[in-house]
């Protein structure tokens, strides 16, 4: 990342001991995509905004200049240590970068909230002081929880929703900020995830696009499937094409703003927010089909090293559409699902059992009702 975003190497001098700006790359996007976004937002997670009705923006350039200065001056890690003023260290993947304090800038900077770096500290004490002030910053709660809100659970949670999640994020019940663990914990054991099905004027508002990973990962799971990774077998590969084929190249995002964007608008949605929609056209959708075909019907799956076994389903026609229904919808499959998968695995042209039960999954998997986790 620090590669990607240009800070290894990001030198606050020149060969010559001239002092020059910094790039703001990693600044900017530290700030806008990973802490804080681009405008400020109250504890629910919706924007503040002035009298005019406008957003208010979380940070100015200056700050993002200031952030680059006290972020200068990290290189690649070296057996002889940091390089002279000016210079940079080769290329080296296998260590944390260093900070040299020659090619960083020294003087103090003015960061979020008035807060200053301490003039003459070093990379390594300027390093801590920003990463310390962007951690305290009131923005950081609203905006990491209701993005993990969104990939977790729903993609348009109620204020209310994202406001208990801010205050465990802000107090984990011991004093502690920002602990991950609590924050997913609540946000998994919050009534709006987990509470009674919401009522029928809110339900078309809950829940959100399965991504192409989460689904792959969620069938091969309900199927009790393992991973054999014996000599020649690659599952790993395997998975990933299937999701790199619907639009989700695992580890691979096309840019820093990852897969799709928090703010993509679900389509036709009425304002509505849908993320993962942003990867979704005819292409992927179609994929989606391809690749539970290959999952349930080909013998490249197994030979690939993913195992799973269907005949482990309920054999009988309505004992599978009732299990089904019960584990992977959640008891709330509607009549139309039902009827729709019993008709077609009963059909005559159906085939065998063990055909039926892949019929069923098949069918069941890429129903609406599936794809969008509620």
């Amino acid at each position: 990342m620090g590669n990607y975003l240009d800070m290894v190497n990001n030198r606050a001098f020149d060969t010559a001991g001239k002092a020059k700006e910094p790039n703001e790359n990693y600044a900017r996007e530290m700030l806008q995509l990973f802490t804080l976004g681009l405008h400020k937002l109250n504890e629910d997670g919706t924007p503040q905004l002035t009298a005019e009705g406008l957003p208010i923006p979380a940070y100015t350039e200056a700050q993002v200049q200031a952030f680059s200065r006290a972020l200068s001056g990290w290189t690649f890690a070296a057996a002889a240590g940091c390089p002279t003023i000016g210079r940079t260290n080769p290329a080296n993947y296998t260590q944390p970068m260093i900070g040299c304090d020659a090619n960083h800038l020294s003087t103090s900077q003015t960061l979020l909230r008035g807060a200053v770096t301490t003039a003459g500290g070093g990379a390594a004490a300027h390093l801590k002081q920003a990463l310390d002030n962007v951690f305290a910053d009131p923005n950081l709660p609203p905006f990491i929880s209701k993005q993990l809100i969104q990939h977790l659970v729903t993609s348009n949670p109620s204020p209310a929703y994202v406001q208990r999640v801010v205050a465990v994020f802000k107090d984990n019940g011991s004093g502690v900020r920002g602990d991950l663990s609590a924050v997913v914990r609540k946000i998994l054991e919050d009534d709006e995830a987990r509470g009674p099905q919401p009522p029928l004027s809110l339900y078309a508002t809950y829940g959100h696009l399965r991504p192409p990973a989460l689904f792959i990962t969620s069938v091969v799971r309900w199927l009790g499937g393992t991973l054999d990774t014996s000599t020649g077998l690659d599952p790993g590969a395997k998975l990933n094409g299937w999701s790199k084929s619907m639009g989700q190249d695992v580890p691979r995002p096309p840019s820093v703003f990852s897969y799709y964007p928090p703010n993509a608008a679900a389509p036709n949605g009425n304002g509505l927010l849908g993320p993962e929609f942003a990867i979704l056209d005819t292409a992927t959708a179609t994929a989606r089909a391809n690749v539970m075909y290959d999952l349930l019907f080909s013998s490249s799956t197994a030979s690939s090293g993913i195992l799973i076994d269907v005949s482990t389903l309920p054999a009988d026609p309505s004992e599978l559409v009732y299990w089904l229904g019960r584990y992977w919808i959640h008891d709330s499959m509607s009549w139309s699902l039902q009827v729709a998968v019993y008709n077609a695995i009963t059909d005559t042209r159906a085939g065998n059992t063990l055909r039926k039960q892949r019929l069923a999954v098949y069918l069941t998997s890429l129903s609406p009702e599936y794809q969008i986790q509620r």
